[in-house]
């Protein structure tokens, strides 16, 4: 039995704890409160964690499927078995996880690189495969790995992951965040086998099948036996534009990618941007769109097929706004109808100017930042791992992928296909799910 004195982090507590609070004034209600709330962690216990949704992540995913890994934890099995609960709350096993994958990334769509930068560009570098593009590659990855049930959360940025020792006696919360242990205490009651318990406690085996990871998240801490860590290059997020009302149409008809061109056949397109992306864009567009329009705050383009676009303008295929932005957008009801645009050199003034829309894409690039490295080596950035097993300084977490460091310094989709493999029979070997 643990006893923990002070302030408990419910949010950091197993069902194999018991809780003993330093305020024994503490009412029933608050203390069934805390329980419940351990309760409800438990049922979001995974066998496997995969932080990033690239093709490395979304490959572990099939690798460990392959394998036959996906199992619900005896965590998740102990919660469900507690689903006899009063009719005012509700049920833990009514929202346990459909698998025992859980694959979390921090953008609004799975794919990582490919997505977020060159979803058309055709990959050569596929072992079997001639021509595919980046976006094709993602969606047959996905596809795959849809077979083995994943639970997929994205928009979920993990904040920390917090590892959990459990032997049968002592439970170790590791809060790294603070920078600070929670000691435990134990029960003197339970020290009378303390011998045998220390020789159980030190069997490695023992403590693998009991390792747990708490992921922390915004929308919630999940709970997971073992964790791949599969976040490439880095967070990529869009530079938005300085807009007072972007908020207000940007779920529907702003957009910091194309995903999908024919999303805008017939549709008025404003684009706003200087660089490859807009230009290419633009006259990627210009047969399928109604109208594209170009927006820039200078008068001259860095886009290397600047000539091409001059010669479409000339032609009255596409309308350039120079030395403008976009200053505010008009509509209703969440649509867009029109974007102003207003003068960008102050020398020459000029009026604002109303440019019909129906959806307005926004290429001001890319902001890159490195994921936490939650507690682990790095080297120039990348994580450290062991090459032959892909395990990270802290055991019972993966990392593969662009995520790694290697010696050869050289990035590319096919290596994290062989490290997500690897990782599949290492986790395999260790037996963590042979009794569950």
């Amino acid at each position: 039995m643990c006893v923990y004195s002070g302030t408990y982090d419910t949010d950091r507590c197993t069902l194999h704890d018991i809780v003993i609070c330093s305020d024994w004034s503490l009412e029933f209600s608050q203390c069934f409160a805390i329980l419940w709330g351990v309760i409800m962690n438990e049922q979001k216990t995974y066998s496997i964690a995969i932080v990033g949704a690239g093709p490395a992540g979304l490959y572990a995913v099939s690798a460990c499927g392959m394998l036959g890994l996906p199992l619900l934890s005896s965590l998740s099995s102990t919660s469900q078995s507690l689903s006899s609960s009063p009719p005012s709350l509700p049920s833990p096993s009514s929202s346990l996880p459909q698998g025992g994958i859980l694959l979390l990334d921090a953008c609004s769509c799975v794919g990582g690189q490919c997505t977020a930068l060159y979803p058309h560009k055709p990959l050569y570098g596929i072992p079997g495969i001639v021509n595919i593009t980046a976006q094709e590659l993602i969606d047959s990855l996905y596809s795959q790995a849809q077979a083995y049930s994943p639970t997929v959360l994205l928009d979920t940025f993990v904040e920390d992951i917090v590892p959990c020792q459990t032997p049968d006696n002592i439970t170790l919360h590791q809060q790294i965040n603070d920078n600070k242990t929670i000691t435990p205490h134990v029960n003197t009651a339970s020290q009378n086998n303390s011998e045998a318990s220390v020789a159980q406690n030190n069997n490695p085996q023992n403590v693998q099948q009991e390792r747990l990871f708490n992921i922390l998240t915004a929308q919630g801490n999940y709970f997971a036996h073992n964790v791949i860590i599969a976040t490439g290059g880095g967070r990529f997020q869009p530079n938005k534009p300085t807009i007072e009302n972007l908020d207000e149409f940007e779920s529907a008809h702003i957009h910091y990618c194309v995903k999908d061109p024919q999303r805008f056949a017939g549709k008025k397109v404003v684009i706003t941007g200087g660089g490859d992306a807009a230009v290419d864009w633009a006259m990627e567009l210009l047969p399928i769109a109604a109208s594209v329009s170009i927006v820039h705050r200078r008068s001259s383009f860095r886009a290397k097929n600047e000539a091409n676009l001059k010669e479409y303008e000339n032609a009255g295929k596409i309308t350039i706004y120079r030395d403008r932005c976009v200053k505010e957008l008009t509509g209703t009801d969440g649509i867009l109808r029109s974007v102003k645009v207003a003068s960008t050199n102050e020398k020459v003034p000029a009026d604002d100017i109303d440019i019909d829309a129906d959806d307005l894409l926004v290429f001001f690039g890319l902001s890159v930042s490195s994921c936490s490295n939650w507690g682990l080596e790095t080297k120039r950035g990348k994580i450290v791992v062991n090459p032959s097993t892909c395990e990270t300084s802290i055991p019972g977490i993966f990392a593969i992928g662009d995520a790694i460091s290697r010696e050869s310094n050289v990035y590319m989709v096919v290596p994290g296909f062989a490290d997500a493999l690897a990782v599949a029979h290492m986790i395999k070997s260790n037996n963590k799910f042979s009794d569950r």
